[in-house]
């Protein structure tokens, strides 16, 4: 299993373009360089989810090993739900 840079991340603008952005991890360690337009909503909610990866998978897998032992006795769409999460821990490399 192949361990990704822990969180927290975090978004700065610290390039001379101001369109120019960089998501940072522990000790400044530089993630990814993001160009967000200016007024372009959608540059900054894609830069703000990549900062939020970390988070995600860490809640994602918490919340697939709760409901595990209880989807176990209930509907498939609960067991179809706890598959999906689980496909998202091993897609992003957190099985």
């Amino acid at each position: 299993m192949e361990k990704h840079t822990p969180g927290p991340w975090t978004l700065k603008q610290e390039s001379v373009d101001p369109e120019w952005h960089i998501i940072t991890a522990a000790r400044g360690r530089i993630m990814a360089n993001i160009h967000i337009e200016p007024g372009n909503a959608m540059d900054g909610a894609n830069a703000r989810l990549i900062v939020a990866a970390p988070d995600l998978l860490a809640a994602l897998k918490a919340l697939a090993n709760t409901i595990e032992p209880i989807y176990r006795d209930t509907h498939q769409d609960q067991r179809d739900a706890h598959a999906v999460a689980l496909a998202a821990i091993a897609k992003a490399g957190g099985a």
